[in-house]
């Protein structure tokens, strides 16, 4: 009896004994299933929240709550939200960014992925340098990269690698891009993923010191070439066309990119046809029909849909870069930025829109008008480079808008320094071809370009022969005449070197500065050797013309069988000079004025004692037979003779 007691109480001590430790394990689990819904509660709370100061703000709250991958998920979340304010002034995010670095040696290789994903997507939204809130978080990343590299997948280090050579490519240095390089070197030749290749090549497509894997990551590109969507094909274009890569096998991988994107041309949305047309003319791909597929799908995609002003710049620069002269190209183009508004076309992409229409030799008023009118209105939006671009284009086609061109001169005088040597001959050309006159232009132009002469030592200020030539004719074209400047360029050392390569255009245009120092009584010692003197008349005289229907109208009204339409014994005057100007001599819009170039030949031989009679295209075309032709010849010479 004793012992079925004492059995008894043993079964019932068993009994407590599991039931507490039932009772302790499913308090457990219980606190267990409690933390997990809490973490998965906190974790769908970041992916709902709709803007960036929300995240923060459950950063705040719960930050005790916060383990490393929600951490992760909080950065990718803000990185995927439109930038509201200025994230490195926030407190919170601050916070956050020094409990990561805390927490960084800890994380798994799929958040520290995450996280410099993240970053990389903040900085570029910035539109700011790296902050220094992302360095040091950047240098730590590197450091638990380098130290458990062997954790992390081919596809992860290569979305590291690429995110920072997105920032800045200097923050990428040799011995961690080494590590890498040497980790991977026979992994990415296994890779059969395209987008890892893509951002390696990215990183070691253009640094020599990685040759073996550069080597490697070339044969696998060329491999997983026929994979390739459309986006990937204008993104590795892009790349190549941007960082210049030069190897071996970089003609190959051009060549395979452009024939396998050629069947599904008609797939590409416009933003990625943009940009490979854009890769085709800064490579400088001469294939004239793969051009004009390429462009015929432009037109296609651009036809009856209004399209942003960045797609219609990049567009109109890559077709003139590339030669594309079809005047129904551009005039869709033109009709793209007639329907927009201008308040929300950017001031560069005007400005490389206006380039390209020069290019091209392209010409509409009234898209001009809105371009111009748009540029006065922006004008202190523009930087120098976009001052010496846009007032080329207007002198290379002749239109003048004198409220812009003076804003635009005005500009440049404030900033001249900062303007390199051949922008400053360009720019001297362009004001001196639309007659443009502001106060002191030319004198601190003419200032610049002897300053730098004396200086001659970096390259910025350096002067080729061609553009100081270039420069000094345009001054004379603007009634400038700098006695320093025109000596250095008639002196017989400059012209006996310059010469040999001079073109037929450029001796013509000695010859002009030396006609008119001497109108000028300028001092010039003998001036241009008699026989050099000789030659570039010669050249002046013999260049090969070509006759317009024009001016065989004209002639034909001015000379009846064997007869002139004047007696020489009845005029004052001895010598007279007809000019008979089509639409290259005078401005492109009304009131219609000589260019530059027609006002320094009037004004030289008026000087050299010749009547000067001009016959402009625009009155001619008034005149409806040959009656009314001669009487308006008639009525020219009487005004002057």
């Amino acid at each position: 009896m004793f012992l079925d007691r004492r059995k008894s109480i043993i079964i019932t001590i068993n009994f407590f004994y599991h039931a507490k430790c039932n009772i302790i394990r499913q308090f457990k689990i219980g606190v267990i299933n409690q933390v997990s819904r809490k973490k998965i509660a906190l974790t769908k709370e970041i992916r709902n929240a709709d803007s960036q100061i929300a995240v923060l703000d459950i950063f705040r709250k719960k930050q005790h709550s916060f383990d490393n991958v929600h951490l992760s998920k909080s950065f990718k979340k803000l990185a995927k939200l439109r930038n509201e304010t200025l994230l490195i002034s926030n407190p919170a995010f601050r916070d956050m960014c020094t409990l990561t670095e805390t927490r960084i040696q800890a994380m798994s290789s799929r958040s520290i992925e995450e996280i410099t994903f993240a970053i990389s997507k903040l900085v570029k939204g910035s539109g700011e340098k790296l902050p220094l809130v992302y360095g040091s978080l950047a240098t730590i990343i590197f450091d638990v990269v380098a130290k458990r590299m062997k954790e992390f997948k081919c596809m992860q280090l290569a979305c590291i690698c690429f995110c920072f050579q997105e920032i800045d490519h200097n923050i990428l240095s040799p011995t961690f891009l080494s590590k890498v390089s040497v980790f991977l070197h026979e992994e990415v030749l296994l890779c059969a993923k395209v987008w890892p290749i893509i951002q390696l090549y990215s990183v070691y497509g253009n640094r020599q010191e990685c040759y073996s894997i550069r080597n490697n990551l070339e044969k696998r590109l060329l491999y997983l070439i026929p994979q390739f969507n459309s986006y990937q094909i204008a993104f590795i274009l892009t790349l190549i066309a941007k960082s210049n890569y030069s190897s071996y096998n970089v003609d190959f991988i051009i060549e395979k990119l452009i024939h396998h994107a050629l069947p599904i041309l008609g797939k590409y949305n416009l933003h990625d046809l943009s940009d490979l047309i854009w890769s085709l003319a800064k490579l400088e791909y001469s294939h004239k029909d793969v051009i004009q597929e390429h462009v015929m799908h432009s037109v296609n995609a651009l036809t009856g849909r209004t399209v942003s002003s960045k797609y219609l710049a990049k567009l109109a620069w890559s077709f003139a870069k590339l030669g594309i002269t079809d005047q129904k190209v551009y005039a869709l183009i033109s009709g793209q930025i007639l329907s927009i508004c201008s308040h929300s076309i950017q001031i560069r992409h005007l400005v490389n829109i206006i380039w390209a229409f020069a290019t091209s030799g392209f010409l509409d008023l009234v898209c001009y008008d809105k371009i111009s009118n748009t540029l006065y209105q922006k004008a202190e939006e523009m930087n120098e480079q976009d001052i010496v671009n846009a007032i080329w284009a207007f002198a290379s086609m002749g239109y003048r808008n004198k409220k812009l061109h003076h804003k635009l001169a005005e500009l440049f005088i404030q900033r001249v320094n900062h303007v390199d040597s051949q922008s400053l001959s360009t720019i001297t050309w362009s004001f001196a071809t639309l007659r443009c006159h502001v106060p002191h232009l030319y004198d601190i132009i003419t200032t610049q370009a002897i300053k730098r002469i004396k200086l001659a030592n970096p390259s910025f200020n350096r002067f080729q022969p061609d553009r100081l030539l270039i420069l000094v004719w345009s001054l004379i074209m603007a009634n400038f005449f700098s006695e320093t400047l025109i000596k250095i360029v008639l002196h017989p050392i400059f012209i006996e070197r310059y010469l040999e390569g001079a073109s037929t255009l450029q001796r013509c245009q000695l010859y002009q500065i030396n006609v008119a120092a001497k109108l000028n009584n300028i001092e010039i010692g003998s001036g241009l050797i008699p026989n050099l003197l000789y030659h570039f008349y010669h050249t002046f005289v013999s260049r090969p013309t070509s006759t317009s229907q024009f001016e065989n109208d004209v002639l034909s009204c001015l000379v009846s069988g064997n007869n002139l339409l004047y007696r020489a014994d009845s005029m004052k005057y001895t010598y007279i000079a007809i000019e008979i100007d089509g639409p290259n001599h005078v401005s492109s819009n009304e009131p219609y004025v000589n260019l530059g170039q027609t006002a320094l030949k009037q004004n030289l031989l008026e000087r050299m004692g010749f009547i000067f009679i001009q016959i402009a295209y625009y009155e001619w075309i008034k005149l409806n037979n040959k009656e009314e032709k001669i009487s308006y010849l008639l009525r020219k010479i009487d005004a002057k003779c």
